[in-house]
């Protein structure tokens, strides 16, 4: 726990003296390690030792002593100046059952003193150590749990496993659960669009703009060292709604153009032509909008970043892109309708 609280704090953006171990190594520790060899020569057991050492600073009862008034515990341990001194082991000896003699105790034990908590916390009927952390204005959580993750498991002996409590593991939380909420937008919009276009073709070839935009907008996310926030997971929702009115602007006048009894290449050919200067307008209009997130303008405004990043990177990929695509995917799809869902005639 020690080493990983030290790992934390020279991470970047995390606020070194907000680190806090809930292990305290603030307990003075006297560990004894016994010459099990040379004990043995003498015929002195580690029970033994055990004992003499309880005995000696714990205390014991030894025996009663029995007056005509009353009784007595006799309670064995060695004068209080000596018992926080580890040259007072030197004052306790055993008899070996060997030799008869009194054998100090010194010469039996190897000691070292060290630190160690003065309790351990226990979880789930475990040792546990709970470390919390701070960060600086500005550094996003997700960064701060992923860069924590790949200390602890850099560092971590087998055995050991650890995980997030509190805010962070709320955060990790909300994580997972936006992955799950983004594809139930995206199914979301494709029945209205179904509904809209009475098609299950079409909103295919309009929600293919989703893919371009979120391409472009994590491309300019890791391009700018961003991290994927929950700010760049509200950009990827936005994205959703914005960059899928191109899509709408070229198939909708497409299909009013094909209704007319212009042929499928035609009818995009003619949307492309129309309908650039209003997917042109908004996009920009959408571009600039976000802008000031992008740079960072405003109180707070650094938490916001992913999220300008996000949105400005897709409309500009997918505004490039999107001329070329989408034509190219209505023809498909055109031919994919003809094929599997011929149109009805009066007859039928």
């Amino acid at each position: 726990a020690q080493q990983l609280e030290k790992e934390i704090r020279s991470i970047g953006g995390i606020t070194p003296w907000a680190v806090q171990n809930s292990v305290k190594l603030n307990m003075p520790r006297l560990k004894l390690m016994i010459d099990r060899d040379r004990a043995s020569a003498l015929g002195i057991t580690a029970a033994a030792i055990e004992q003499t050492l309880a005995l000696s600073y714990a205390g014991g009862y030894v025996a009663q002593f029995t007056t005509d008034q009353d009784q007595y515990q006799v309670i064995s341990e060695i004068n209080k100046e000596h018992q926080y001194l580890p040259e007072s082991i030197g004052l306790l000896h055993l008899r070996s059952p060997v030799t008869g003699t009194l054998v100090p105790l010194k010469s039996l034990v190897n000691w070292t003193e060290e630190a160690s908590p003065q309790n351990v916390p226990h979880a789930q009927q475990m040792e546990a150590a709970t470390i919390s952390f701070g960060l600086y204005p500005g550094v996003p959580l997700g960064y701060a749990t992923t860069a924590i993750e790949a200390k602890a498991a850099s560092i971590m002996p087998p055995g050991v496993t650890g995980k997030f409590v509190g805010e962070a593991l709320e955060f990790q939380k909300s994580i997972a659960s936006l992955g799950i909420l983004l594809l139930v937008a995206i199914f979301l919009k494709y029945i209205v669009l179904g509904i809209l276009y009475e098609s299950y073709i079409h909103p295919f070839t309009i929600l293919t703009t989703l893919p371009v935009a979120v391409f472009g907008g994590l491309l300019t996310l890791l391009a700018f060292g961003g991290v994927l926030s929950l700010y760049a997971y509200i950009g990827l929702f936005v994205l959703i709604g914005l960059i899928t009115k191109n899509g709408i602007l070229m198939v909708d006048f497409a299909l009013q153009r094909k209704s007319e009894g212009k042929n499928s290449f035609d009818a995009i050919y003619d949307a492309c032509l129309v309908r650039f200067r209003p997917i042109l307008m908004t996009g920009l209009c959408a571009i600039l909008g976000a802008m000031p997130l992008a740079l960072g303008y405003g109180a707070d405004s650094s938490s916001r970043i992913p999220l300008g990043l996000v949105v400005v990177g897709g409309m500009v990929f997918a505004q490039i892109i999107t001329l070329f695509v989408t034509p190219s995917i209505y023809l498909y799809m055109e031919k994919i309708q003809e094929r599997f869902f011929p149109p009805r005639t009066d007859l039928e």
